[in-house]
């Protein structure tokens, strides 16, 4: 069999790392794995030359794979493409991921692309790899845009289908897995793993809803199950980073799934799974001891405002009260937060009236923050700018503000930004003033940083090997801590000298 070529672009730049693997071309490697197909996956953490590598796997292949969120990765997808493309034009360079589900036509429209794949990719990529290895008839995938004579060609969509229909994720295919075994809050030998796609939920500034149409398909709790124990087994790894958009919309799964942890003696911790306060509420006080005996260790959660009237506006349909009683429950079974809150929608098409309105939201924010930090001090808190996203129904509104878009892939290559050019924002959304552009990496990146009790351990001590090197971060890190913290205490968020020799400190470690 030929073999076929995958390439997981780096989501940041050098200055920020990133160790995770790349699961969604594990997912659509999962089937061609299982008959034999020979599979080369290329990343940046695994492979610091990965152009050249690629470059040479390349030869012979059936085809490239590309996956990219909106962003850097597209940048160094498009670097990659078209080397591949000037030394073997007649390959097939095929995109999927994020970006091209959102934008297929205008991704397509790239030099550098010829296929595109959208949504779910596991049987899309599956029967466009026997399409193109028995060079058949193209317009006879579902789910796929491709180029006909200089013509770009939509085919019809392809629902969402259950996860269980298909064999678990080959993590062999990455090679020496030590690369993307990390430690985090709960665990010393983390890896990445989901066990659900899609989300049944509404949000306005979410592209789940664009790609998948408000589906969701899981993996049944015996099958995780025992993917969880054979990766623990195999790995020797004390925890797992479940990165399911929301996997807690079935009760019966979940309840199911810590059952079978409890029962099988599987010592594992488990976190950063996406959920609902509104949902998790609402579970029985059983599956709450369940979820904490079976190892539930953290959850990131989209609190997003503190404003009754922006959960309304974004039809987040959560009420601010839940995020109390949510903060509780997790307290009291030893849960650690992931907050995450978002500001700068486009509320009015007078851009004044929107910063008046953001300086609400923020207030608001804070003042939750500092309420649920009280009801469970374990907590990590985030907070975005809101960038609008083609398809999400806010965008229509951030267009009338004057919002400026990109129209090529090449384009949405520089879309999204980097913390340290983070006041260029005002280039995208004219109605978010500079004060709160600045104010929210101080917030999120530096203050939130420092108030979680979890970075020194994770960050310094869990990373730091060199025992002098080690001293001097332990020095610095205490110091930014005591100026965040009175930041926070009297809400000065001005003259942010410290943030930036913080920032200018984060960026020569390289620490992300």
């Amino acid at each position: 069999m030929k073999k076929i070529v995958l390439f997981f672009p780096p989501p940041f730049s050098s200055t920020r790392p990133y160790n995770g693997p790349p699961l969604g071309l594990l997912g659509i490697s999962r089937q061609l794995d299982a008959e034999g197909y020979p599979i080369k996956i290329v990343t940046a953490a695994a492979d610091p030359q990965y152009a050249e590598t690629i470059v040479k796997e390349c030869e012979g292949a059936i085809c490239l794979g590309i996956s990219s969120m909106t962003g850097y990765q597209i940048h160094e997808g498009r670097l990659v493409a078209q080397r591949v493309k000037e030394r073997y034009p007649e390959l097939p360079i095929v995109w999927g991921g994020w970006h091209p589900s959102i934008l297929p036509m205008e991704t397509l429209a790239d030099p550098y692309v010829d296929i595109v794949a959208v949504g779910q990719g596991e049987r899309t990529f599956y029967e466009l790899v026997k399409c193109l290895e028995q060079k058949g008839d193209l317009s006879t995938v579902k789910g796929i845009g491709f180029k006909r004579d200089g013509k770009l060609v939509a085919n019809s969509p392809r629902g969402i289908e259950p996860l269980d229909n298909f064999p678990p994720l080959p993590y062999h295919l990455l090679g020496d897995i030590e690369t993307y075994i990390g430690n985090n809050e709960y665990g010393k030998r983390s890896l990445f793993y989901y066990s659900s796609y899609g989300c049944p939920h509404r949000c306005g500034f979410c592209i789940e809803e664009a790609v998948n149409n408000r589906g969701w398909k899981s993996l049944s709790a015996e099958k995780v199950a025992d993917e969880v124990e054979g990766l623990v087994k195999k790995y020797g790894l004390d925890s797992l980073n479940i990165v399911d958009s929301n996997f807690f919309v079935d009760r019966q799964r979940v309840k199911r799934l810590c059952e079978l942890l409890v029962e099988r003696g599987v010592k594992i911790r488990w976190g950063n799974v996406g959920g609902r306060a509104s949902t998790l509420i609402k579970y029985d006080e059983e599956t709450w001891k369940l979820l904490e005996q079976s190892g539930w260790a953290t959850v990131l959660v989209g609190v997003e405002s503190g404003d009754q009237e922006t959960l309304d506006f974004m039809k987040k349909d959560t009420k601010v009260e839940d995020f109390t009683r949510f903060a509780e429950l997790c307290a009291r079974h030893h849960v650690k937060i992931f907050g995450s809150y978002v500001i700068g929608f486009p509320w009015s098409k007078d851009p004044e009236e929107c910063r008046k309105k953001i300086a609400v939201e923020l207030k608001a924010d804070i003042a939750l923050m500092k309420k649920l930090y009280t009801k469970h001090p374990w907590t990590r808190n985030m907070i975005f700018q809101y960038l609008p996203y083609p398809g999400t129904t806010l965008m229509d509104d951030a267009v009338q503000l004057g919002i400026t878009l990109p129209t090529s892939l090449e384009g949405w290559s520089k879309f999204l930004i980097s913390p340290e050019e983070v006041n260029k924002m005002e280039h995208y959304q004219k109605w978010v003033s500079r004060k709160h552009v600045k104010m929210i990496p101080l917030l999120s990146t530096y203050i939130f940083f420092f108030l979680d009790r979890d970075s020194y351990e994770v960050y310094v001590k869990g990373r730091v090997k060199n025992p002098l090197v080690r001293l001097g971060a332990t020095v610095m890190f205490y110091a930014f801590s005591a100026l965040a913290h009175l930041r926070w205490k009297f809400e000065f968020f001005a003259l942010p000298i410290d943030f930036y020799f913080y920032t200018l400190t984060r960026k020569y470690a390289k620490v992300g």
